[in-house]
């Protein structure tokens, strides 16, 4: 009762305040983080998978193990939603101890999850992705990929990957070359 009071009068004083409205969310949640590992790996349901995902991103130490084992495991889900938002989470924690695994996501077979492996790829940074984020540059078929692959190599000045940014610099694309001069200048 008097937490479906605290909800009311939390919806009730922060209605349109997504920020506020997520802390309130955490006042009043009682889902321990084993609850959400557990709902992240639902076997019926992606939908719930994704939401697992979101719940676990909101607890204390989300950035670390074991959520980032969850997260790297569920970036070989079946469903193409839950892979992505799997490796966004790794992305935005910054886990390079699962840099492999983001890697990987640059070949899936679904270009929304490719565009979440390169925004990753954008927020953490390591030897073993540089050539796949050259070639992902160079060569992917989709514009979008191809500028947030240039925008990722911005953590590298070697003469391999300024050579791929000025290349980029002529692409057909705006969004690329954009991305590519930005990467240039940083």
């Amino acid at each position: 009762m008097i937490r479906t009071i605290l909800i009311l009068t939390c919806v009730t004083l922060l209605g349109g305040c997504s920020g506020m409205m997520r802390t309130c969310r955490r006042w009043v949640d009682t889902t321990s983080p084993r609850q959400r590992i557990a709902m992240a790996f639902d076997l019926q349901d992606p939908d719930l998978r994704r939401e697992g995902i979101a719940a676990m991103m909101e607890a204390r130490g989300w950035d670390r193990e074991p959520y980032l084992e969850a997260y790297a495991t569920l970036a070989g889900d079946p469903d193409p939603l839950v892979r992505g938002a799997a490796l966004g989470a790794l992305g935005r924690a910054g886990a390079t101890g699962y840099l492999d695994v983001i890697v990987g996501g640059l070949d899936d077979t679904d270009g929304r999850v490719r565009l979440d492996a390169a925004e990753a790829l954008d927020r953490v940074a390591g030897e073993a992705a540089v050539e796949p984020l050259r070639r992902c540059t160079a060569e992917a078929d989709e514009a979008d990929l191809r500028a947030r692959c240039a925008r990722a190599l911005r953590h590298y000045r070697t003469r391999p990957v300024l050579e791929t940014l000025v290349t980029a610099l002529s692409d057909e694309a705006f969004a690329v070359r954009y991305e590519a001069r930005r990467s240039l200048r940083e």
